[in-house]
Order: C-alpha cells, then sequence, then structure tokens
C-alpha cells in the first residue's frame, strides 16, 4: 500500500520578474521622454501688453522741469516684440513646467520604496515565514512515528515492522499480525488532526458502501478496488489507522523505477493488462454509480506479484446518488489528469473518469506526463494541440468557458505577457502533437496502434457524450486478448 502524495490560476505579470522566471525576467519597461515645448502667449494677453505700453502719458497741468523736458525717451518696443516682463515671466513657467516634468520623469523611472516601506514589507515577509514554518512544525507533529517492532491495533495485535510512504495526510507502515500467523498489511495511519479524521471517517463509510455494493453488482469488476481488510479501522495514540492488504507500490513509484532502470515506460502486454484492471475497476464504480475522479498512477497499486493493479484512494470519490457536493468538485481531478469538461464548468458524469484513465495509461506507456501541470488556459490549449478542435457548442459551455472561449468558439489564448490572442479552432483541425505521433516518439512495439487507436477514441475525446464507456472501452481489439483476475 502506498500513498498519493497530494490536488493551475495565474498570475498577472508585473515589470519586475517573480521569483520562478527570475533567469529571464527583466525590468525593461522605461520612460519615455517628452519635449517641452514653451507655450505660446495668448492672443488677448499679448494685444493688452502692447496698448498699455504704447498709450499716450496723460497730459498734466503743471509745469514740467527742463531737465524732464530734455530726459531722453526709451525707444518703443516694435510692435511683434514680447515685453520683457511677460517674456521673464513665460520663460520661468516654461522652466518651472520642465523641471517638473523632469522630476515626474526621474521618478517614474527610478520610484525607489521608502525605508518605512522596505522594512514594512520585510516585517511582513518575516511574519509569512514564522507562519509557515509554524504549520509545517504542527504539520509534522501530527504524523504517526512509531519505532520498529511497536504494537499497534486491537489488543496489540499488530507489530510496526517498516515504513511504505508518507503523503500529506498520513504515513503508511508495514505491520504484521501477530494473531494472524504474521500475515502483512499496510496500514494507513492518518495524521493527529480532527479536519483529516472527520474527512477519512466519510472515506471509509464510503469505502464500506463500495465493498458491498459493487461485489453484488459486478464481482468482477470489484476484484481491481482496493477494499478495507477484514479488521478495517482501529484508533491509536490520537491517529486513526486504516488496515489494507499489503501492496507493492503506488504505481507512480514502478514507474519511476521502470524509467530509471530501461528509460522507458512499462511495456504495452503490461499496459494492456494494467488498462483491463482500471477499466473493469471503473466499470464496476459506475455500476453504482460512484465517480472516483482522482484517478492517476499514485492510486493505482501494483500486487505483490506484479502482475494487476488496484484502484485505490476513494477521498474524493462522489456518490452521485447522493449529491455532487461543490466542495468535493473543487477537488475533482488532478490538474494534469482533469478533463476539459471540468476545466470549462460544467456538469460532468462517470465518463469523466475515462479521461485521467487514458491520460494516465498514455503515461505508463511513454514514462512522460501527457499534460504537464499548468494554468487552466494553457492545460486547454495543450488539449486542443493534442486532440484537435472543440465544436462550439462544448467549447462555450460551462460556468468557466468564456474566460476561455468567445461566444463564436474562437479560443483566447493568454500570453505570458498578459495579453490575449484569439485562435480559431480551424486551426487545431488537424492536431499538431496527436497521441499516436507522441507514443511512436518514445514506443516502439508492436501494439502501439491499437493501443493509441484506444486512448483517441475511447478515453481522450474532448466531448464526454462522444467519450466510451468503460464497458465499451474494454470491447477494444486492443483489449480484447486480456483477461486477468
Amino acid at each position: 500500500m502506498s500513498e498519493d502524495s497530494a490536488p493551475s490560476a495565474k498570475r498577472r505579470k508585473t515589470n519586475f520578474s517573480d521569483a520562478r522566471s527570475a533567469s529571464t525576467g527583466s525590468l525593461n519597461k522605461g520612460v519615455r521622454s517628452t519635449a517641452i515645448t514653451e507655450p505660446a502667449l495668448p492672443e488677448d494677453l499679448r494685444l493688452g501688453c502692447f496698448e498699455i505700453l504704447e498709450a499716450p502719458a496723460p497730459k498734466k497741468k503743471e509745469r514740467r522741469s527742463e531737465a524732464a523736458k530734455e530726459k531722453p525717451k526709451p525707444p518703443a518696443s516694435p510692435p511683434d516684440a514680447m515685453p520683457k516682463a511677460a517674456a521673464e515671466e513665460v520663460t520661468q513657467e516654461a522652466g518651472s513646467a520642465a523641471s517638473a516634468a523632469a522630476k515626474a520623469a526621474a521618478s517614474k523611472q527610478s520610484s525607489k520604496p521608502t525605508a518605512a516601506e522596505l522594512a514594512a514589507k520585510a516585517a511582513a515577509a518575516a511574519t509569512k515565514l514564522a507562519k509557515e514554518k509554524e504549520q509545517n512544525q504542527r504539520r509534522e507533529r501530527e504524523y504517526f512515528k512509531p519505532y520498529i517492532g511497536e504494537p499497534c491495533g486491537p489488543g496489540n495485535r499488530f507489530l510496526v515492522e517498516g515504513p511504505l510512504g508518507r503523503g500529506s495526510f498520513s504515513s503508511v507502515y508495514r505491520c504484521s499480525d501477530s494473531k494472524g500467523g504474521g500475515k502483512e498489511y499496510a496500514v494507513k495511519f492518518i495524521r493527529d488532526n480532527p479536519g483529516l479524521r472527520k474527512a477519512t471517517e466519510v472515506e471509509v463509510k464510503l469505502m464500506r458502501r463500495i465493498r458491498t455494493r459493487a461485489v453484488e453488482k459486478d464481482s468482477e469488476g470489484a476484484a481491481f478496488l482496493l477494499g478495507l481488510a477484514n479488521l478495517e479501522t482501529f484508533l491509536h495514540n490520537g491517529h486513526l489507522a486504516l488496515v489494507f492488504h499489503l501492496q507493492r507500490y503506488d504505481m507512480r513509484s514502478a514507474l519511476k523505477r521502470q524509467v530509471q532502470e530501461k528509460n522507458s515506460g512499462f511495456p504495452l502486454k503490461d499496459v494492456q493488462r494494467y488498462a483491463g484492471n482500471v477499466l473493469l475497476a471503473l466499470r464496476a464504480l459506475w455500476a453504482i454509480r460512484i465517480i472516483h475522479t482522482d484517478i492517476k498512477p499514485d492510486n493505482l497499486l501494483l500486487s505483490l506479484d506484479k502482475d494487476s493493479v488496484k484502484l485505490s484512494d476513494f477521498g474524493c470519490a462522489i456518490d452521485t446518488q447522493e449529491s455532487m457536493q461543490a466542495a468535493h468538485i473543487r477537488r475533482a481531478y488532478a490538474s494534469s489528469y482533469r478533463p476539459p469538461e471540468i476545466i470549462l464548468g460544467q456538469s460532468f458524469s462517470t465518463r469523466a473518469d475515462m479521461w485521467s484513465a487514458g491520460a494516465t495509461l498514455f503515461e505508463l506507456a511513454s514514462g512522460h506526463v501527457l499534460f504537464p501541470e499548468a494554468a487552466n488556459n494553457a492545460m486547454l490549449l495543450d488539449i486542443l494541440r493534442t486532440c484537435g478542435a472543440f465544436k462550439k457548442q462544448f467549447a462555450v459551455s460551462g460556468k468557466h468557458a468564456l474566460k476561455h472561449f468567445t461566444t463564436q468558439g474562437a479560443f483566447r489564448r493568454r500570453t505570458k505577457s498578459g495579453s490575449e490572442q484569439q485562435l480559431s479552432m480551424s486551426q487545431f483541425t488537424a492536431p499538431s502533437q496527436p497521441v499516436p505521433t507522441r507514443l511512436r516518439n518514445v514506443v516502439q512495439d508492436v501494439l502501439l496502434e491499437p493501443f493509441a487507436d484506444l486512448l483517441t477514441q475511447a478515453c481522450l475525446v474532448p466531448d464526454p457524450a462522444k467519450r466510451s464507456s468503460a464497458e465499451a472501452a474494454l470491447r477494444h481489439p486492443f483489449l480484447k486478448m486480456r483477461r486477468s483476475g
């Protein structure tokens, strides 16, 4: 038994590069200088000045002195000349305007935060770090940390033999049953956290219903659902513990080993068998109206003999006979395995699991993630390039659809600079990076073509109305020779 290690909004670009793109980003925007033009004096003001200067002096009755008579008169200003005082005033105003503009430009170009602003920013960062550190320390304290040989379970019948893995919500240990002939189990110890314990109790109730109802409806498919062992659950030192039959490891870990050792994904004859297991498990779930919503390599567990896989982790599963709660839907599907109807905010059904199953099978065969994690808009672009154009009716449906498509069905691609580029669906009629081509680049196998056909015709079909059910996919030629269980 191994565990999921725990499920894209896009940040707005500023003038400064963020920490994740520091090697390539830079401050590119400068301040464009603006020429300062001396303002022309208004016509009415100019005329007024000349009238005052050229008006004849009033005649005085008193007798002026001879000295006054002989005093030379100042030369008259030419009719189009600016009076000296007015010219000086205008020049000063123009100079002040130029100085203010220069100061504004300099301030805009080299605006630096004040010491108080820097101190406040540093204090906020320190507070955030301290809070994160405290949260991490608290989370670490919540994990179960036993010693080897520590007894636990009803009557202390289990002995801790060693760790199997650890995820965001729990740690998993291999335990032997001292009262059951030493048989080994995988025991998942939930963190000592009230919220997590409550959520796990809900999951346990669902798993019990699945075990009874799925076996009644589809015993063949139910064999590939990881269920609780007969001992089920117990409490130990504040930790809720779940007992499972021991598996080798999860397929994420198995694939990592395969790539390291063989530099490739699993042989298609193995993928053929695993695909049959997954589809049978989905058939059993859908028979009782349950959507898993979290299919990925992490939640497929490889058997001890490496012959089959079982679908595990029902923490995000939705029982459609009860309710489609918004809280569950928000957690549905990790980004790399998220079907387009979820991204667009449409209603969804059991067919959504087929999309994530297809993405998972591609990864097991190729050793590469089909749709690397990204923001939803970038994910949709990758889907269009891989799976082809969306029909207009599908593209514009859903509460988030108009974030990504125009009302006419064109894709609204968001660039890194924050701008928008509208792409016609005609550009995606022929996919630029189709699944068969991507497989041929890394897989050499006689089963490649039928496997690619299973993915493109049954699983990775953008419109869920045209996507196959698990029952129909099990009849595909790629799987017609498979039957294990």
